[in-house]
């Protein structure tokens, strides 16, 4: 029976570009970014930017950590700015530790 899942390769090359910018600011760890681009992977996304990398960029941490997801970070964007062109923006916050909601 053939495998009908995609590899990491196809979802590349299927992927429009017209997909949603995932944008991570300040981010500490290098490790973060290479999971998130593996995340973004899993889903077809390919546009990174990173706003002010708190760790040097690129970093091999962050290769490691992307398990295969290479072309995202390869073609990451670095900013100063994370919003100049879009119409529309969501975002998301880490909540302190020990909040409850």
């Amino acid at each position: 029976m053939a495998d009908l899942e995609p590899t990491k390769r196809d979802a590349v090359a299927r992927t429009t570009g017209n997909g949603p910018a995932i944008i991570l600011v300040e981010t500490s760890l290098a490790e973060n970014i290479g999971m998130t681009a593996r995340a973004m992977m899993n889903f077809g996304l390919t546009d990174l930017r990173l706003v002010r990398p708190k760790c040097k960029w690129p970093h091999a941490k962050a290769i490691s950590a992307s398990s295969g997801a290479h072309a995202v970070l390869k073609e990451a964007k670095s900013l100063r700015r994370p919003l100049r062109r879009w119409r529309i923006c969501t975002g998301s916050v880490p909540l302190p530790r020990g909040c409850v909601t």
